[in-house]
């Protein structure tokens, strides 16, 4: 079941990459973990480099 209500902005200069059902962004020497599941809306500013992994499984959801 969906139950995202989060809505994650996520700018230039970010990786973004899946593990373990989390989405990671990664910027400098930071790394964030979200929960996929509270996510509900993502914004993608300026170059983002995201793996084929992040945009099947968001497509999917």
């Amino acid at each position: 079941m969906f139950m995202g209500w989060r809505v994650v902005t996520v700018k230039q200069g970010d990786s973004i990459k899946l593990s373990l059902s989390n989405l990671v962004i990664e910027k400098n020497t930071d790394t964030f973990r979200i929960p996929l599941d509270d996510i509900n809306i993502l914004v993608l500013e300026g170059n983002t480099t995201l793996t084929t992994n992040v945009l099947s499984t968001l497509t999917n959801r």
